[in-house]
């Protein structure tokens, strides 16, 4: 964190459960990322693959 973040959770608790919620949609946005990118990579790989042969 921060310094200005440590700052204005000094002066005001309240930001802590603010952080704490962009945190956790960072977290579920990046899980969504990662299942797409999963679900894709065997696509890729079979694309690479047949390209590969030619």
């Amino acid at each position: 964190m921060s310094d200005s973040i440590l700052d204005q959770v000094i002066q005001h608790p309240e930001v802590i459960y603010t952080l704490a919620q962009e945190l956790v949609a960072e977290r579920e946005q990046l899980e969504g990322i990662r299942k797409q990118l999963d679900a894709a990579q065997p696509k890729a790989d079979y694309t690479f693959e047949e390209g590969d042969s030619l």
